[in-house]
């Protein structure tokens, strides 16, 4: 054997070099190890807190839109009140000679053939309704307060055309004629 040449000091010095090497060795793979794994839980814990965050974003991103949700009013009444039945549109007609009246004018109204509209509110069809108002008696002032009572209206009523004609020495200031022409919406 080799050791056999070295004297017993010599021998021991090499065990004890031996065994510091080895312990030397395996602590350094136990370092190296528990480095890794110490790397290892850092990014995860990093990776945690950012998922916590991000949940608790979106947590309380949740909790802001159902309170917005809860401030909304719900708006069905009145939409169903701007969208007249397609079957009774004697109300909105009612309305309109109503207004023409309380300006001291003649009308007549002609409703004409609605058409699909191609939108859908709930579970209810929408339908485009033409209208024709034929008036007479009117002055420019009557007018005016007819069409911004008209805008006041709590339907979805629009003017397409408008022409006015008069024949008297006063122009539109004396008893003129109008022809109105326009849509609304209603519901099936």
């Amino acid at each position: 054997m080799v050791l056999n040449n070295f004297s017993p000091l010599q021998r021991q010095t090499i065990f004890s070099l031996a065994w510091l090497t080895l312990v030397l060795i395996i602590t350094l793979i136990i370092v190296f190890t528990l480095k890794n794994q110490i790397t290892s839980l850092a990014k995860e814990s990093v990776d945690s807190r950012l998922n916590n965050a991000a949940a608790l974003a979106q947590i309380e991103d949740q909790a802001r839109l159902r309170h917005q949700f809860s401030q909304i009013k719900d708006i069905s009444a009145p939409l169903s009140k701007a969208l007249p039945s397609l079957s009774d549109l004697s109300e909105i007609i009612d309305t309109l000679e109503s207004l023409c009246a309380k300006q001291k004018m003649a009308a007549a109204i002609k409703i004409e053939t609605p058409t699909l509209a191609n939108h859908l509110i709930g579970n209810n069809q929408i339908y485009l309704v033409p209208y024709r108002l034929n008036l007479a008696n009117l002055t420019v002032d009557s007018i005016k307060n007819l069409i911004t009572d008209t805008e006041k209206l709590p339907y979805f009523i629009s003017t397409d055309t408008f022409s006015l004609n008069s024949s008297g020495a006063n122009g539109w200031n004396d008893n003129s004629n109008a022809i109105i022409t326009g849509h609304f919406y209603a519901q099936r």
